[in-house]
């Protein structure tokens, strides 16, 4: 008790609480915050005029690619491939004919010339009428989701009209905005994962960095996607982006234990074996709700966790260790 009493009075010495903490390996990760958007979005547009007389698809509707959504009036569009095709016959028939006599030494080289220059005009003429007819009908150009239905039966329209917004969601893009500072960590085809508003954590990998940054923010566009089996996880939501960097020794700690050196460096102080403080200047490395992350300390320390706010490096202490 005595002795205990004189330390107490001994000038310049200050107790202190310590703890052991070991560094432990720790995934270091780029965090980035952003929102789940299709792979494609397109309105798809009428390419003829008439009028519109089956619709065959709704909002919400899951379509294949190839699906029908709309078909067309036909008009004379039929009439116009059927006599197509009669003429390519026609043109066939003497097209053969003038080879025939050629050979026979009964026509001459220029006929055989305007023979084939006519099946050709009609052959040319049968692919546009099969492309008109064709176009009456409105195909769906990949597998997705009717966002918005333009049209209704009984519409007139042109070309150029609006008819369908497709969207595609399977994979599904998630985008967010990458510091600068942290955009030298990544490249393309890492892998990523997201977690999603609603809890749902879906796997991927980084498909997309913007080579140039945002003027007003200095972030650069950073894209990822995502496996969405039948489109289940919708565009728009709230998403955190995650990509795992190396993984590194670290030091997990209360963010209450840090402090500044007199030059303004964030660290730790610790206790050596001579019972003397030292700082050490410390990287956070990664934030979790329970604590921090960080680099630059020993494997095995002795931390200061009561009255590092009363002592300086290179001050002597009395040590009491958390258990005691």
């Amino acid at each position: 008790a005595a002795d205990d009493e004189a330390r107490r009075a001994a000038p310049g010495v200050t107790r202190v609480e310590v703890s052991r903490f070991e560094a432990q390996p720790m995934r270091r990760e780029v965090v980035v915050q952003g929102q789940t958007m299709p792979r494609y979005e397109v309105l798809l547009k009428a390419e003829l005029q008439g009028e519109v007389t089956e619709v065959l698809a709704e909002k919400g509707q899951r379509v294949r690619e190839g699906d029908t959504l709309l078909r067309l009036a036909a008009n004379e569009r039929p009439q116009r491939l059927a006599q197509a095709r009669a003429l390519l016959q026609q043109r066939e028939l003497e097209y053969k004919a003038a080879q025939s006599l050629k050979a026979q030494g009964l026509q001459a080289e220029r006929q055989l010339a305007e023979a084939l220059s006519l099946l050709r005009e009609a052959q040319l003429q049968l692919k546009n009428a099969e492309l008109a007819e064709s176009k009456r009908q409105l195909r769906a150009p990949f597998a997705g989701v009717i966002q918005w239905r333009h049209v209704a039966p009984g519409d007139f329209m042109q070309p150029g009209d609006p008819a369908y917004t497709l969207v595609s969601l399977d994979p599904l893009r998630i985008r967010g905005d990458v510091a600068e500072g942290e955009v030298g960590n990544l490249a393309e085809g890492m892998a990523a994962t997201a977690t999603l508003s609603n809890g749902v954590e879906l796997r991927g990998s980084v498909n997309f960095i913007a080579p140039v940054a945002e003027g007003g923010t200095r972030t650069f566009a950073l894209e990822m996607e995502a496996d969405n089996p039948d489109s289940q996880q919708r565009a728009g939501m709230s998403a955190t982006i995650r990509v795992p960097l190396e993984t590194l020794p670290a030091h997990k700690v209360s963010p209450a234990l840090l402090s500044l050196s007199d030059e303004g460096v964030l660290g730790l102080k610790s206790v050596n074996q001579e019972g003397v403080v030292q700082f050490h200047a410390v990287e956070i490395l990664k934030s979790e709700r329970d604590g921090m992350w960080l680099g630059g300390l020993p494997d095995e320390v002795e931390l200061i966790t009561v009255g590092q706010g009363f002592v300086r490096e290179g001050d002597r202490v009395e040590v009491v260790s958390a258990e005691q």
